[in-house]
């Protein structure tokens, strides 16, 4: 998580606002959908969402503050669940679709999403697939 995030400050952006680029955008992006679900699941309350931005925010700012070195970058899918990624066993190959998250990110966040949305909104971890199969 540390270096991942730390990756997202170093992509070159001379405006030093971070906060629209690579992981922070996307975590922001989840942070209101996860939101929206659990107010409408009643799963959680605006308290424990304001304590959920108020931990990102921190971890925002020790990242920033950080020299840790960028991770490497590259295209990315960033919805690299189940859904969207198929094994062809006559052809020995993955196959990928769905593309429209695609953009230019940190190669190791694309990688750990992948187990993460396994989870699901409801970070139900029952689904995480064994070691075997990771």
């Amino acid at each position: 998580g540390f270096v991942a995030l730390r990756g997202s400050s170093n992509r070159g952006n001379n405006n030093n606002d971070d906060s629209k680029i690579g992981i922070w955008a996307v975590l922001d992006k989840w942070v209101s959908v996860a939101e929206t679900h659990a107010a409408v699941s009643n799963s959680a309350t605006t308290e424990e969402w304001n304590a959920v931005k108020r931990q990102i925010e921190a971890v925002r700012q020790a990242v920033s503050k950080t020299t840790a070195p960028a991770e490497p970058m590259g295209l990315c899918h960033n919805d690299l669940n189940h859904g969207n990624t198929f094994y062809d066993p006559h052809a020995d190959k993955i196959l990928f679709v769905d593309f429209e998250t695609t953009e230019y990110s940190q190669v190791e966040f694309d990688i750990g999403n992948h187990f993460n949305e396994w989870a699901g909104l409801d970070l139900d971890f029952s689904f995480y697939p064994s070691q075997q199969d990771r």
